[in-house]
């Protein structure tokens, strides 16, 4: 990094390990609250053992931020007590409370920026690398909050759900809504907005026609959406879904590199298990591609 600026997100980015180690991008959990006992995201839980309990429709799990005192604490440590530029990127502000947490952690903290993704999971994963890109080529935090103020807004990121009862249960959905379409068997598409959770869609049918569905309605303005990286989300969907939705999305867009991962406990305890994600950086000019320094990494 250029100055020694660290990039750092909320674990609600669900970036994979792997991209998170290569790029050297700092993570601060959530956590998962069951029965009273709070667990924290990745580290004490994860969304392929979280599965089985939201299978159970009487259960109750939610996610909840890291504290002021929690987020300060972060700082301290991965800026070096200052030594170091942060910017450290959030989950929409408002799905969470995460964004003023980070803010009031950080006050006094000249050193560290936060940045208000204006998303969730690999939408906001993808907006966390085009920070590590910008950063790899900048020399102050400055220039590449610009640039990342640029690239908000122009990331797609939606969900097609099998149920809505986790996303009522914990407030993000009106709950007369929710049980409305839970009778009549809807499956909603949901999409984060300027910031906001809104529904955007409805369909009827089984799993494998509403797959198919959900992803050529978020591929449809295939005019204006970059070609260089897809992520599809999965959160405990079959093997046999996973493929529907990746050969679905590879006929309508020859995708550069296209990443099928998990989402975090944290979203998945939102969402419910078996929904699906479909999450891509619009077009911004023909002269800017997003990500363009993760793709030279991954030779087709």
């Amino acid at each position: 990094m250029v100055n020694d600026i660290v990039i750092s997100a909320d674990g609600t980015c669900d970036l994979p390990e792997s991209l998170v180690e290569k790029y050297n991008i700092k993570i601060l959990p959530f956590y998962i609250n069951y029965k009273g006992t709070r667990f924290k995201d990745g580290d004490e839980v994860t969304s392929s053992a979280l599965v089985e309990y939201l299978e159970r429709q009487d259960e109750v799990v939610s996610s909840s931020a890291p504290d002021i005192e929690e987020y300060r604490k972060y700082f301290k440590e991965i800026s070096e007590n200052g030594q170091k530029q942060v910017i450290h990127i959030t989950i929409a502000k408002k799905l969470s409370i995460a964004y003023k947490n980070a803010v009031d952690g950080s006050k006094g903290m000249e050193y560290i920026h936060i940045v208000d993704s204006g998303s969730a999971s690999h939408g906001m994963g993808l907006f966390t690398l085009a920070a590590a890109d910008f950063a790899s080529r900048m020399a102050n935090a400055e220039s590449i909050i610009k640039e990342l103020e640029k690239v908000k807004g122009k990331i797609s990121c939606s969900f097609i759900l099998r149920s809505t009862f986790h996303l009522a249960n914990n407030r993000r959905l009106n709950q007369f809504v929710s049980n409305m379409l839970i009778f009549f068997k809807i499956k909603p598409i949901i999409r984060i907005d300027n910031d906001d959770l809104r529904v955007k869609g409805l369909y009827i049918g089984n799993r494998e026609s509403y797959a198919r569905k959900f992803v050529r309605s978020a591929l449809r303005s295939k005019k204006n959406i970059s070609e260089d990286i897809l992520f599809i989300s999965v959160a405990g969907c079959s093997d046999d879904i996973q493929q529907i939705v990746y050969d679905e999305a590879t006929k309508i867009i020859h995708w550069k590199k296209i990443f099928v991962a998990d989402t975090s406990a944290t979203c998945l305890c939102n969402i419910g298990a078996h929904s699906i994600g479909i999450m891509f950086c619009k077009k911004i000019g023909l002269k800017r591609k997003i990500l363009h320094f993760l793709l030279r990494q991954f030779p087709s």
